[in-house]
Parts: C-alpha cells; structure tokens; sequence
C-alpha cells in the first residue's frame, strides 16, 4: 500500500523506498495530495484546490492543470488518486496510508503515545513552491496546528509519567517537548524536574544553562525567574549532599578510549539540546553577562559533583579541566573569553564518559592567561584539579567572527597534544560546539573506531554526538535495546543524521526490531548522500543486507575492505552477510570465518565477532574452541549489562546450571530483546534439550502474552525431535497471542514432506490458517494475508487438489506488488509453482521454479523458506547432483533455531548419500546425529528411525 508521509517533509513511499520526484510539476502532485489528505471525509472542492495550486491560471487553464495532474498521479499512483471528472475530490483510504490520519487518529481515541510516534517531525517540513502564496499560508496553519497537538500530547505522556514516577519515561517526554518547545520555561521546569527526580541534578542545570543561553542569542531575553529558582534550588541541593547515582539501566559500560576511562554516568546524554540554530548577530558582551549567572549555577554543580566523585588527590582518567585560553585580536574578545571556556567544559562533560572539573578561584588568580598557555604551568593546573586531561586554546575576534583553536594534552605526555580542535564562527554557542565535537572525534583514533570518528565529524548536534558516542558503547557491550535507545536520541537531535540512523538499524536488528532495523537503514541510505564514499559503501551495504540483497552486499563490503583493509565495520558486516546468506544459497556459514577473525585480529574485544566465530566453533563440532571463544566473550562483558548474554550461553557451556545462577538478576530471560537473543543462542543445534529447558522459562507465565516465545520455541525444538503432537499443543497456545508466528508455525507443519498427510489433520491446519488470520500479530496484515493464501496453496497440494493448488498460486501472484510483503508473494508463488510441477512429474521444472524464489529477500518475513531450501536439496539429489545437493543439506540448521524442524531429515539424506558413495564413515555419523535427534519421536515416525538403526548396524558390522 502507498504511503504519504507528511511529517518532518513531503513524499510518497511505495514498497522499498519514496518514489523519485523532481521538478515543479510534480511538486504540484505532493502538494494536491497534501491538500486531499488533510481532508479526508469531506474532501475538498475543485475551486478550492485551483485557488491553493493554480492561483495566477485563468479558469480553463487552471481546471485544465488539475485535470492533467489528477490524471499522472492515477498512472503512478492507481485508485488512491479521485478521477478527475468528481467536483469533490477525495483520496482513497483504503489504497493510502497518511501519518497525518495516524496521528489525528491516534489523538481522537487519547492515545497520546501513538500521536508522538506518529509525528516524526513538523508538517510538510521543508516543502515549498514558489509563487503560491496562499498555499503557504495553508501550510504554515496546518504546521502550527499541528506542533501544538503534538505539543499538548507530549505534555500529556510527560506529566502522566511523572504523576507514575516513572522517572526514565518523564526525562524522554519532557526532553522531546522541549525539542519542539525550546523557548518555552514550563517545558525548561519540567525537564529540569524530572531529570533532579531520575538522580541527575548536574544535567538538570546543564539545562538550564543551555536554555538560558539559547533565549539569550536567539531572542535576547533573560531566562525566566521560576528557572532561575529552580537551578539554585537544585545548586543548594548539590552542595549539601553527594548527588545520587541514576537508574541502573542509564549506567554505561567501561569506556573504550585509549585513557582507559572509569565506568561511569553519562548524566549528560540526558539533556536535552536543542539542534543549533544558525546565528547571524553579533555575539555580545551584554548577552554573555546575561547567561553568566546561569553558568556560575551549573560550574556550581560540577564543583559539587567532583567533591563528591573524587575523594582523593590523584589524577582521575575521565576528568578533563578547561584552561585559561590565551587571547588576541578585537579587544572584545577578553568579553568573550571566560564564557568560552565555560561552555566548552559544559560541552565536554559527559561525552564518552570524561568527567568536567572546573578549575578553582585561587588557581585562575595565581597565573595569568599567557603563563597558563606553558606546557608545564598548565599540567601543573591540571594536576591541582585533579585532571588527567586538560585544554589549552587561543581565541581571537575579528570584526563579527570568532575564531579558537583548542589542544587536548594527556598529562602522561605533556609535549604532544592528544587532539586539536580549529573552528571559526559567528555564534559564540556554535563555536564551542563544534570545537567540543572535534575534541572528542580525535580520541578515535584505533582502527576499531574509524567510523565513531566519522560520525562524531558528520553532525552538528552534540547532543547526537553524545547520544552517538553512549550507545555506541552499549553496542559494543552487547546491550541493544539500550543502544537502539540511545541511537534514538541521537537521530532525534539530528534527523539527517545518516550514521545515527546506520547504528540504529544495526542496534534494532542485534535487538529482534526487523521493521525498526530496516527504517532506519533506509534513512540512512536517504541521508548518505552526503558522507564519503567510504562510508557511503558502509550505509548502503548494511541496507542491502536489511532489505535480502546479499550479493550487492557482498560486494560492496568486498570492495571496502580490498580497498580499506583495516575497516572494522565492514569486516564485520562481510561476516554477518556470509553468516546469514550464505545457507540460503547453499553455502556454508563457515565460510565467515575469515572475515571475522579479521575483525579480531584488528578490534581482540570485539564481542559480536567472538560470538559469531564460537557459533561457527559449535556448528564445525570444536566445542572447545566454541567454550573457549565464549568465555572470552563473558570476560569482556560486563555482567551487569548482559543478562541476555548470559541466558544465550546457558545453552551451551558445560556449566549451564552455575552460568545461570551467576547471571546477574531476576530470571534467565526478561523482555523482548533478551527472548530473541535467547532465540537466536538457541542456534545451538547439539543441545536441543538445553534450548527446550530454556523455552520452558520463556513460557513459565501462561497468562502473559510474553511466554508465547517460549511456546514458539518449544513448538519448533518438538518438531526438530519428531513430536509433532506435542508441537500442535504448543500452536494451540499461542494462537490467541502471535497469530503471525502461528500462521509461520501452520505453515512448517503443512510442508513436512516426511509426515504422512492424515485427512483429520491437514483440516485442522486449515482451521488454525483460518483462526490465525483472524487475529492480531506481530507481522502486517499484508503479511498474514499472503501467507495463509500460501498455506491453503500448500495443503491443496498435499491433499492432491493440484488444480485448487494452482489457483492460490495463481492468487499469489497476483499479491505481488514493490512492497515488503508483495516480496514474500515472489517467493510464496514460486515455491507453490514448484509443487505443481513436481504434482506434474517435472522435477526440473520444479527446482528452476525454486531458483526464482529469491527467498534471500523474503527470508527475514517467514521461517517457510527452510522449506523451500530442503525440497530444493532433495530435488538435486534425485536428479543426480549430489554434490549440490549435501551443500544444501548441510546448511540446514546453521541459521536459526526453527531450521532445525529440518535438520534430522537432512542428516538421513546426507547418510543415504554418503552410504551410497561408499564414504561409511560419514554415512554413520549422520545415521547416528539422525538416529539421536529422532530418538524420542512419535509413532508415525518411528519405522524411518527403525530404518537408519538397522542401517548403523549393517555398517558397523561390515
């Protein structure tokens, strides 16, 4: 279905991505859509939208213009678009989709959670046409109307969350309120509130600081008194005790510079800052003076804050003092000096775990500005404040600009500076900034950090910078829904933000948010235009992976890493593209190895390396190596921040019970992120019983939906042993729950080629295809409906009704469209033209029916593709290319827990094949992995199991 997209701009999507426009002509087409759909009952009259679009033409040429601009957007757009000859015109409903209606829709039955999410940016951001001014005025009138319903439900969900003290929610809607209310005071107090209340007093006069500073340049007006009292408040609060530690999920791991920082809280990445506002007023002195109170108040609380954080003399890695810049130029710039160096240390504070500390009165006295500039002085200063870090700058004004040049020393080394910052500006705010973020890109300077350097050079938002910087540790800890959280932020502060946008799709999808990881993977690739061409490659590799086009991202990440040899990241994405495509091709997982240990080789903790090299270990049968690889992981994890890590490992160490015990709180899995980690641990294929004890934790609670998980994989671990009885009991459970997992697990059922097709049965797969698409699910309605029309196809089949068969194939095809699901229609239709042609007889019609499957598109939307992959396997075994064949039956089971329905079935053909070349050896493992899987299976199944028994023993006795 089309999708217009109103919010934060104006564009159509369709199926991938927005369809191309350009020129003013089709301008013209968004903006009569726009119209249309801001009314989408009472439409709007023709008069009307000539008066918007058309108001210079004469009436014939104006009627004529909308008839020609109804009449292209029909070819592109089909019936979303009302023919031309209605005087009422109208958009279609249901052939569209606008956010517009979902926010307005979502405000209308209260829920204001729905609305924000709904609002990704003010309306028709962006959009103009010249000469239409009436139009413009609409639009101005729409945009206000709507901020302030947006406005309105922030403060809702802000003020509801505070009356719940929910401390960490309140900080997220006040802080997005004030992104779209930057000047207003009660949002400033709300803020400023709610973060004192989450434990983080610093960051609540950081704030205020910022907002006091931002009414000061943007509207020269002082802050309001209530703010001013509140930030004393909060000061005198901070004097009188310690200030206390945040919640433990805002807690960042151990920093991964090369100062070998402390953990600690990254209060800062709370504070909401508003995107920099270009300045084009002279910065002056009066102003400076206006804000100075404020930042006395906040360097009051950093004070407080290193009393309390540093009990003792010795130099503290993460802390970084300021110091005196050295001065020349317009004399003015003595005005402006000392509130430079303020705001840098605000600004530094915070970003990657360093620590601000101010320096005290007596020290600024007892040297003046030029003798700070010593290399020997200033070491000394900051070793009085207790700093391991310090900066030294030089600020010169020339008529209206500012120009500064700031070093960054270690005091380990006092003759090299660690990093050097050169900015010149007009606004004092974007000066500061702007050195700070150069500061603190050039600590990236390991092979490993390469593209955190080039993020922190590729936005103008510090806050996104910062957010950036604390999720991409929490990333690299393993915590991916905190990351996806803090990638979040960073994309809010900066929504052109390409490599915000890369790291959140990477976050969400380590995290099981598919649809989460492909939006933002295709904001990326929208806003990648302006990287280089080295992380441009990056971007649009990991968005080809997301969208299943494996081998355009195989070779963009081989053309990046033949030409950047030290790349990490696309080190690592090389891995994971061959980890997770390469058995829907036929290959072999193993074959990623190489690329991973590459990545260990320049980045030794990089744990999603180190995971992905002991899965290869355990897939290979090294299980030393695979529990070796894996302690190193826990090693360089922090506990506190892997409890799903740890419930994915007690699937496999030989200590599962200890492991488990030790894990750090509360049961072995908890939410969603840790279920799906513990899903895809679950890929640990020798230890079906260890992933079935951990799927009876999942589903411990059979009155909450979240233990339908656990039903999930013991539906599947029961199938991979030969129960299917058992695994029919489990769908049972979670059909009223995750109809789209039901429909996924049905389907599986329905396309056992090694079950017998008992009559009562496949009726009641029909049934439940029928319940499931009834209910609700986690997958689009689009989704559900091909797969059930799938489903019926299939049971056609199996029941002997080719002609029935073929109608829901031929139903398919015509559900195939550019969009996600019409995707899935491509590989759902071919894999039932497969079956008809093996109804028919013809084997090779049907195999050349499952090679236009692209099931390396589709596979992320349904586990039925391992269907296709077994018959496709089994197929080129009867036709004789049995070499083909066991590289397709030995992928099977290497991606995901619900391959391994599969993966006793294929260890019997690989033993016939290899019996039948005369390699016994091989043909009795696989009949002993077949026998062991199968060894508890039901009734129906057991003469297979009799059968490869007896074959083990011919062998043996041979």
């Amino acid at each position: 279905m089309l999708h217009l997209r109103t919010f934060g701009g104006l564009a159509i999507d369709r199926g991938g991505g927005p369809l191309a426009v350009g020129g003013e002509v089709r301008r013209r087409h968004l903006a009569l859509l726009a119209l249309l759909a801001s009314r989408p009952e009472q439409g709007m009259s023709r008069d009307k939208v000539i008066a918007y679009l058309w108001p210079e033409s004469d009436i014939a040429r104006a009627r004529n213009n909308l008839k020609q601009t109804l009449f292209s957007l029909r070819q592109v757009l089909g019936p979303a678009v009302p023919p031309s000859r209605e005087s009422v015109l109208r958009v279609d409903p249901y052939a569209l989709q606008v956010d517009l209606w979902e926010f307005e829709s979502a405000l209308a039955r209260g829920d204001h959670a729905g609305a924000a999410a709904a609002y990704t940016g003010p309306y028709l951001d962006g959009f103009y046409i010249e000469g239409l001014a009436e139009f413009e005025r609409w639009v101005e009138a729409e945009r206000l109307r709507l901020a302030e319903s947006n406005a309105r439900a922030l403060r809702c969900l802000a003020q509801r969350a505070d009356d719940s003290h929910d401390h960490a929610s309140a900080v997220n809607w006040w802080w997005r309120l004030a992104l779209v209310e930057p000047f207003s005071s009660s949002s400033a107090i709300g803020l400023m509130r709610a973060l004192a209340a989450a434990g983080d007093r610093v960051a609540a006069l950081e704030y205020a600081g910022r907002h006091a500073a931002l009414l000061g340049e943007e509207l020269n007006l002082a802050p309001d008194e209530h703010v001013i009292a509140l930030a004393l408040e909060l000061r005198s609060e901070l004097a009188r005790r310690p200030a206390p530690s945040l919640a433990p999920g805002w807690a960042p791991p151990p920093s991964r510079t090369s100062y070998g920082r402390r953990d600690r809280r990254a209060a800062s990445l709370a504070v909401p800052r508003p995107a920099p506002v270009p300045a084009r007023v002279r910065v002056q002195a009066s102003y400076l003076a206006m804000i100075g109170l404020l930042l006395a108040v906040v360097w009051a609380g950093l004070v407080a804050r290193r009393e309390a954080a540093v009990p003792s003399a010795k130099a503290d890695p993460a802390a970084v003092v300021v110091l005196p810049f050295t001065v020349s130029g317009d004399p003015k710039a003595q005005e402006f000096v000392t509130g430079v160096e303020d705001l840098l240390a605000t600004n530094l504070d915070g970003a990657d775990g360093l620590r601000s500390v101010p320096l005290d009165i007596r020290s600024r006295r007892a040297v003046d500005r030029s003798a700070a500039d010593l290399p020997e002085n200033a070491s000394a200063l900051a070793g009085r404040a207790r700093a391991r870090l310090y900066v030294t700058g030089h600020l010169v004004a020339q008529g209206d600009r500012l120009r500064a040049t700031a070093l960054l020393h270690d005091r380990g080394n006092v003759n090299i500076p660690v990093g050097r910052a050169d900015v010149e500006s007009e606004s004092v705010f974007d000066l500061v900034e702007q050195l700070a973020k150069q500061l603190i890109a050039e600590q990236y300077r390991g092979a490993d950090q390469r593209l955190v350097r080039t993020a922190a050079m590729s936005t103008r938002s510090l806050l996104a910078l910062k957010a950036y910087l604390h999720g991409d540790r929490l990333l690299h800890a393993g915590r991916y829904a905190a990351a996806a959280d803090a990638f979040k932020l960073a994309v809010r502060a900066d929504t052109s933000f390409a490599l915000g946008y890369h790291r959140l799709s990477v976050s969400a999808n380590l995290g099981g948010e598919p649809d989460l990881a492909l939006h933002a993977a295709e904001q990326a690739s929208r806003f990648g235009a302006l990287l280089s061409d080295h992380d441009r490659g990056l971007v649009e590799a990991y968005g080809a992976y997301r969208r299943g086009r494996l081998t355009d991202a195989e070779r963009i990440y081989r053309r990046i890493v033949t030409d950047y040899s030290e790349d990490v990241d696309a080190w690592l994405g090389l891995g994971e593209v061959l980890f997770h495509g390469n058995p829907l091709q036929g290959r072999s997982s193993g074959q990623a190895r190489a690329s991973f240990e590459r990545v260990i080789a320049l980045d030794p903790s990089n744990a999603r390396a180190l995971v992905y090299l002991a899965r290869i270990a355990w897939v290979d049968g090294d299980r030393r190596g695979a529990d070796s690889l894996i302690r190193r992981v826990v090693a360089i994890t922090p506990e506190a921040a892997a409890v799903d890590l740890h419930a994915t490992l007690a699937l496999f160490l030989p200590d599962r019970a200890g492991h488990l015990h030790a894990a750090p709180s509360g049961p072995p899995v908890t939410g969603r992120a840790a279920a799906v980690a513990a899903l895809q641990g679950a890929v640990y294929l020798d230890d079906l019983p260890g992933a079935e004890r951990l799927a009876r934790w999942l589903a411990a609670d059979s009155d909450d939906c979240a233990g339908m998980l656990g039903h999930r994989m013991l539906a599947q671990t029961s199938l991979a042993r030969g129960a299917l009885h058992a695994a029919e009991a489990h769908l049972a459970s979670i059909q009223s729950c995750d109809a789209s997992a039901a429909i996924d697990l049905s389907l599986l059922l329905a396309a056992l080629p090694f079950v017998p097709a008992d009559a009562r049965e496949v009726g009641e797969l029909r049934r439940s295809l029928g319940r499931a698409s009834a209910q609700g699910g986690a997958q689009p309605k689009e989704l559900q409906r091909r797969l059930r029309v799938y489903g019926l196809g299939l049971l056609a089949f199996r029941q002997g009704d080719t002609l029935q068969g073929r109608r829901w194939e031929r139903r398919l095809v015509a559900l195939i469209d550019s969009t996600r699901a019409g995707e899935l229609a491509v590989s759902l239709a071919a894999s039932l033209r497969a079956r008809a042609a093996l109804a028919d007889g013809r084997k090779a019609a049907a195999l050349a029916a499952l090679d236009g499957a692209r099931w390396e598109r589709a596979a992320m939307l349904s586990i039925t593709e391992v269907s296709d992959r077994y018959l496709r396997a089994a197929l080129l075994q009867e036709l004789g290319r049995e070499e083909d064949a066991i590289g397709w039956y030995k992928s099977i089971a290497e991606r995901a827990l619900y391959e391994t329905v599969y993966l006793a079935p294929a260890q019997y053909q690989l033993a016939r094949i290899y019996e039948r070349r005369g390699e016994r050896a091989e043909a009795a493992s696989r009949y002993r992995r077949f026998v062991e899987l199968w060894k508890d299976c039901d009734p129906e199944l057991r003469p297979r199991v009799v059968e490869a028994t007896q074959r083990l023993a011919a062998l043996a006795a041979d």
